[in-house]
This record gives structure tokens, C-alpha cells and sequence, in this order.
């Protein structure tokens, strides 16, 4: 359980942003950090902080990863409106498996906090590409708003 938390504490005293919460990609081998904030990275941290919850019944674990989850909410969703004039909070613009890794953490977190905002954000996101940001050939695009559509499509997407 040490080295767990150990793990846990090392990324988040070096990763992550005090700023947003969010965490950063990747430090280098000279110590410089990498400052690209990826859905995953932040989702990685997601999904631990609830399941060391449960190891320790710390609540600090579930602090976080509520504090964690608002971040993502507000740096990964957008507010958008959609042709008919309906408002959501719609995945922004990016790498389509990043997004499906972070809902794993917004998963493990509702099973111990039945917050439903942020799997129904997801919920709604994949409603609105599904019926209105497929291209001709029913595959998807980086872009939910379905305003830009990619040239070449990547497998996983």
C-alpha cells in the first residue's frame, strides 16, 4: 500500500498544476516538465485517488478526486448549443482515446460519489456525435461539434 501512495503523492507533488489541478504529460529526463495537459494524464489520477479511497478510507482520496473531476469538467467539456438550440457541455476538441480513458476515472469515482453530472456530460457528448457528428461513412471525427471533420481517421477513433 506504500509504494501506492507513495506513487500517488510523487505524481501529484511533480505533475500537477496547482493552477487547475490538472496534471501535466510527462517530466524529462533533464527534469523539465512536459506542460501538455492530456484527458488520460488527469484520469489516470482520477481513478487512483477513489481506489485508495477504498484501501484507506482516507477521505482525502475522495477529495481529490471530486476536486480532480470539477477540473476536468471544466478544462475537457465545452459549453455548446446545439442545432436546435439545446445547451450541453459537449467533450472538446481532441484525441478521441484520451477522452474514452478519462471516463474510466469519472466512472470509478461515481461508484462512491453519485454525482451523475459528469458521466451525464459524457452521456450527452456521445448522443450529440452520435446522431449529428458522423461522417458519411458513420465514423467519427476528433471534433464532437462535428464542425471539423478529419481527412484521415485513426482506428481507435
Amino acid at each position: 500500500m506504500d509504494e501506492e501512495k507513495g506513487l500517488y503523492e510523487w505524481t501529484q507533488k511533480h505533475l500537477q498544476d496547482p493552477e487547475d489541478k490538472l496534471y501535466f504529460d510527462n517530466i524529462k529526463l533533464d527534469g523539465r516538465i512536459g506542460k501538455s495537459k492530456y484527458a488520460y494524464n488527469s484520469e489516470q489520477m482520477l481513478q487512483a485517488a477513489p481506489l485508495l479511497y477504498e484501501l484507506t478510507n482516507d477521505p482525502r482520496y475522495l477529495e481529490e478526486a471530486k476536486e480532480l473531476a470539477e477540473a476536468c469538467y471544466q478544462h475537457f467539456f465545452q459549453e455548446f448549443t446545439d442545432p436546435d438550440g439545446n445547451r450541453i457541455r459537449l467533450i472538446k476538441k481532441g484525441n478521441t482515446w484520451f477522452t474514452a480513458v478519462m471516463m474510466r476515472g469519472f466512472t470509478e469515482l461515481y461508484r462512491l460519489y453519485h454525482n451523475r453530472i459528469y458521466l451525464d456530460a459524457y452521456q450527452e457528448s456521445l448522443d450529440y456525435i452520435w446522431e449529428n457528428a458522423r461522417s458519411e461513412n458513420g465514423l467519427f471525427s476528433s471534433d464532437w461539434s462535428g464542425n471539423q471533420q478529419d481527412e484521415k481517421k485513426w482506428l481507435l477513433t
